[in-house]
């Protein structure tokens, strides 16, 4: 379901917003966006003065990772603040008619290969990744590699939503047994669908 705030020269309502040639997305987790002006938090003002150098009248495309967004104008920069007007919001609520893809994933040798399987599972639109370890996983980490690592995996699934422009931020579970997470998904009308490299057939 899609709705939308219209501003005079815009879409009809239900249209997502469209933000002007090379405006920019910015990621700001769980905020708000209903009020018609908004203060960026500290995290989010300081990549638009440090890092994208815009300066007032420059226009953004909010997400919240929740599945609302707004097109909005900065309207003054100071030394400690960023604040923008907003022109156009939309939001893009689930119904539970469609499917979620949930993934699972044994976790891989090297983390490289790991960081590359959440950045492409997030543009491909999966709801959560789950690392799994399996009964031949090589990499075992301790609780503070495994905190780490899973803080990296989250930045990479919001870095690569801001990129694609998915409203819905995915979830990143911390590392666990695969035999808890299938007990955990073992809920009527769960399909559990699993991809063996050596398959050639279907039971």
């Amino acid at each position: 379901i899609v709705s939308s705030v219209k501003t005079a020269g815009w879409p009809s309502p239900g249209a997502a917003p469209r933000p002007e040639p090379m405006a920019r997305r910015l990621l700001i987790p769980d905020v708000e966006l209903s009020e018609d002006r908004l203060e960026l938090p500290s995290g989010a003002a300081h990549k638009v003065r440090r890092v994208l150098r815009l300066t007032p009248g420059a226009e953004l495309l909010l997400l919240n990772g929740r599945g609302d967004s707004a097109r909005v104008r900065i309207r003054e920069i100071t030394s400690d603040a960023v604040r923008v007007d907003v022109l156009e919001r939309s939001s893009e609520r689930t119904t539970g008619d469609k499917p979620s893809v949930h993934l699972v994933q044994g976790l891989t040798k090297g983390g490289g290969k790991f960081d590359e399987i959440v950045k492409r599972a997030t543009e491909l639109g999966v709801a959560s990744v789950t690392p799994a370890l399996t009964e031949r996983s090589v990499a075992r980490p301790n609780d503070k590699k495994a905190r780490a690592r899973l803080e990296r995996w989250r930045t990479i699934a919001a870095e690569a939503s801001t990129q694609c422009g998915r409203s819905h931020l995915p979830t990143i579970h911390p590392l666990q047994p695969l035999e808890a997470v299938l007990r955990e998904s073992s809920t009527k009308g769960t399909a559990r669908i699993f991809l063996w490299e050596e398959e050639s057939s279907q039971s």
